[in-house]
């Protein structure tokens, strides 16, 4: 019995890990689990040894039998194995036991780092937010942790570096290992079509699957794309989805909105109480900014609609100033660039933020301890974090508001829901959009989404018809980094210039730059005979070679 022990002493154990004898070390921690099963120690140093042995399922199964409230060892436990869950993608239950963290150390900065981590790699950037203005307020945030949070709707990586996660190109989306994530970086290429039917298809998942978790976030996201984008198969299926975790949600409240503001429905007071809401939630979004000055434009309030327009324009500008910040990095126009952003976040009324890049940029451009600035700037925010607290917390003025709005937001709801259902096609939205139960997708939802992807689809038939005009941007043709009028192409003109009842057509060219007497190609004008078209511009004199961008 005193040989066995030997080898189950902690020196021995440290020794074998020391020489990489792993199943010696391993032999050894088993070997005092048996002595003592509940050993939070003994399970930790077993954990490691599989962890480190390619066993991380294994691995993260031990930690877990350490009860987090075990003096001492709970809490390293319980982070270890966060950190291994996020290591091997499993960010549900990484963000379960972090949270689980969170509820017994409120105030601990790394706790609040690592939650915002993971939930800005899955695209819950609200979410993810609130851990960020936590930071905030412990005075605890770095300079791209500050960033995240001045447009909160786009795809963005805090992870600074971080070993957890591993190295990976985050531009081509190898990194965005969530659908939602993955949704809001096509939304910010432009691609909002195929963000819609990508969300609609997990949509879809959800609806199909009566055990499927059911991601608020996304069903948001899925609405408020299909309103912007008047797909009123969309919006059904949206409609069809909600469920009460969505008010959490900026992006529900700006669907409800967009929806409630719709000319066909015309609720304008609905549509502005809605918007106010998601504004509320992310004070970063710029588009609602803007809508609300079109509404409040359009019941005569002209002084909330110029309010509404600077704010707008300040967040804007908040994007650009953080833009030319990343690109200058930290040459002489970056002291400039950065108090230009904390001008534009101190007229958002954004103080915290705005002090918070005050102190970066004065450690930035050296200046010295203790100087008199820098004592103002930490002065002052220490005043901000005892003022400061929690946005969205049960108690707070914003969640109470919040709480009133679901009234009106759920009979809203109750009344449009079924003017959507009747003003479908109803056979095409019991075989293909809803089935039981209001279910998405009990149907063929490959004919689903064939149906309902986009409401126009387009067919080139100018080249048979004998229409080969192309416009040039530019000379040659520019693809990308376009001047402001380079992006607008050059329009056509539809009429019947020869009186003979057929529709002619006569395109604008450029092909070169406004300041040019003659660019490098003429404007075509394109004669209807017989089901085709000739090209007839020198004959009729109308053979421009200007700058064109429209024509009327």
């Amino acid at each position: 019995m005193p040989a066995v022990e030997s080898r189950f002493t902690w020196d021995a154990i440290h020794e074998a890990v020391r020489k990489g004898q792993v199943d010696v070390a391993r032999e050894g921690v088993r070997g005092r689990l048996v002595e003592s099963p509940q050993d939070p120690v003994a399970i930790s140093w077993l954990a490691r040894i599989e962890y480190e042995s390619g066993n991380q399922t294994e691995a993260i199964n031990l930690l877990a039998d350490v009860d987090i409230d075990t003096p001492e060892y709970g809490i390293p436990a319980a982070g270890l194995r966060a950190t291994w869950l996020i290591a091997t993608g499993e960010f549900e239950a990484a963000l379960a036991q972090l949270r689980s963290i969170q509820s017994r150390m409120p105030g601990e900065a790394l706790v609040h780092r690592q939650l915002a981590q993971v939930l800005n790699l899955i695209g819950r950037r609200q979410e993810a937010a609130s851990h960020v203005r936590e930071l905030c307020i412990l005075g605890d945030v770095t300079q791209n942790e500050l960033a995240s949070l001045l447009s909160i709707r786009l795809p963005f990586d805090t992870r600074e570096s971080n070993a957890l996660f591993g190295e990976g190109d985050t531009a081509a989306g190898q990194q965005w290992t969530s659908g939602l994530a993955q949704a809001r970086v096509l939304l910010e290429r432009g691609a909002s079509h195929a963000a819609l039917s990508m969300m609609r298809d997990a949509v879809n998942r959800m609806n199909k699957d009566a055990e499927a978790t059911r991601d608020p976030w996304m069903i948001s996201l899925f609405g408020r794309t299909a309103v912007e984008l008047n797909d009123d198969h969309a919006v059904t299926a949206w409609l069809a989805s909600l469920s009460p975790e969505v008010a959490r949600s900026a992006d529900h409240w700006c669907a409800l909105g967009l929806l409630a503001g719709r000319p066909d429905i015309g609720r304008f007071d609905e549509a502005a109480q809605f918007s106010r809401m998601a504004l509320k939630l992310d004070p970063t979004d710029w588009s609602t900014c803007a809508y609300l000055e079109g509404l409040m434009t359009q019941i005569g309030d002209f002084g909330q609609a110029n309010d509404y327009r600077e704010r707008a324009l300040w967040i804007q500008n908040s994007l650009l100033a953080s833009n030319r910040l990343a690109a200058s990095g930290k040459d002489n126009n970056a002291s400039a660039t950065m108090q230009s952003l904390i001008d534009t976040l101190r007229s958002l009324d954004r103080d915290l933020e705005a002090t918070l890049w005050a102190i970066i940029r004065a450690r930035q451009t050296k200046a010295v301890k203790g100087d008199r600035a820098e004592t103002v700037l930490a002065e002052e925010l220490q005043r901000l974090q005892e003022t400061r607290s929690s946005r969205e917390t049960p108690g707070s003025p914003l969640f109470e508001e919040q709480e009133s709005l679901i009234a009106l937001a759920d009979a809203f709801l109750d009344e449009i829901k079924p003017r959507f259902l009747t003003t479908l096609d109803r056979n095409t939205l019991s075989q293909n959009t809803l089935g039981s139960k209001g279910a998405i997708g009990s149907g063929d939802p490959t004919t689903a989404d064939s149906k309902s992807d986009v409401a126009i689809r387009w067919k080139t038939y100018g080249d048979n018809r004998g229409i080969s005009f192309r416009y040039a941007n530019a000379d040659p043709v520019k693809n990308r980094d376009f001047q402001l009028y380079e992006q607008f192409g050059g329009g056509v003109a539809a009429f019947d210039y020869d009186w003979d009842g057929n529709v002619d057509l006569y395109f604008p060219q450029a092909a070169g730059t406004p300041n040019q007497r003659g660019g490098k190609r003429p404007n075509e004008l394109f004669r209807q005979v017989d089901q085709g078209f000739d090209e007839v511009a020198l004959t009729a004199g109308c053979d421009d070679r200007g700058y064109g961008l429209g024509v009327a």
